[in-house]
């Protein structure tokens, strides 16, 4: 007898792009195909979830795309006249006709975080109000790299927008240093750390914190990837 684990599939069918994007009146791009990219493309969490923060315009609506550039196949709802939607509820693919009405988006303007979950078919949408906002730009600064604390509006220690919410560098880090991320480049005005620079594991992996202290280097020193994601806080380095 061979027993197999049964996986419930997704109440939603999941995107075959891997991908999905925002667009919408309620959007900064509005109702162009393609939309912006990557501010208006979500970030994969895991399997079944995706999420993504993004500038919504108060009183608008949107459709989520699992291809930039096609209205071929679409995310909607199936009622959007239903109380408080615009918070959140069930959505589908719209595929037979049964979802083709647009999200209706929140009623005031502003940053919003819209989580997906495909597995049980539901949206949350919430309001952003991380303290600096999401940042438009990043670069690292510190004794643990190349550059050394010299903070200038040139810095070259650029990382890399990937979509809404998802950042990355690879940069040389000198072990026993730290350094800090910056959403402002030249400016000490704002900053991105970590709440106790003491535990050994924050060298590695951990939660940002607006304000917070360096963050150490690892304990060896080399190239690293440092991957950031605002859709959670969390930072990642990886050895290359």
């Amino acid at each position: 007898m061979a027993i197999t684990t049964y996986k419930v599939p997704p109440k939603v069918a999941l995107p075959t792009s891997g991908k999905l994007f925002l667009v919408g009146d309620a959007s900064d791009g509005g109702w162009s195909n393609p939309v912006p990219v990557p501010t208006q493309e979500f970030t994969r969490i895991d399997e079944t979830t995706f999420g993504g923060i993004f500038h919504i315009t108060g009183g608008g609506s949107y459709l989520i795309l699992p291809v930039n550039g096609s209205w071929d196949a679409k995310y909607a709802v199936a009622d959007n006249s239903i109380p408080a939607l615009s918070a959140g509820g069930s959505f589908g693919f719209n595929v037979n006709g049964s979802h083709n009405q647009n999200f209706p988006g929140p009623s005031t303007d502003g940053w919003y975080k819209i989580m997906l979950d495909f597995q049980k078919g539901t949206f949350t949408v919430t309001p952003f109000t991380q303290q600096h906002g999401l940042p438009q730009a990043l670069v690292a600064v510190g004794d643990a790299t190349p550059n050394g604390w010299a903070n200038d509006a040139t810095n070259n220690q650029t990382f890399t927008r990937r979509n809404s919410t998802q950042w990355d560098i690879t940069i040389a880090l000198t072990a026993s240093k730290s350094y800090l991320i910056l959403p402002v480049p030249g400016s000490w005005d704002k900053k991105y750390g970590v709440e106790d620079n003491s535990i050994p594991a924050v060298k590695l992996a951990g939660v940002l914190k607006p304000e917070g202290q360096n963050i150490p280097a690892p304990d060896v020193s080399g190239n690293y990837k440092i991957v950031v994601d605002f859709i959670n806080n969390k930072y990642t380095l990886t050895k290359l």
